[in-house]
């Protein structure tokens, strides 16, 4: 299902396409919770994966190369 969304997207007329990394390895946390400082700090969660995991990631290649792909294709 994810991957039908990034190829619509992807076809799509815009310039510029944002693809959250999270989403690519289906994240089931959530990566911003609002809140107080106190009662649950915003934006501190860090990435469950390091950039060299997620460049080993096959299905993370995979989604971005598809992407890349059809955005070359659509100009």
């Amino acid at each position: 299902m994810l991957q039908a969304w990034l190829s619509y997207l992807a076809n799509g007329r815009t310039s510029l396409l944002l693809a959250n990394l999270e989403d690519l390895w289906l994240e089931p946390l959530p990566q911003n919770v609002p809140g107080t400082w106190e009662e649950r700090p915003n934006w501190k969660r860090k990435a469950r994966y390091s950039l060299e995991q997620i460049r080993e990631m096959s299905t993370v290649r995979e989604s971005l190369n598809a992407i890349d792909e059809i955005r070359r294709r659509a100009r």
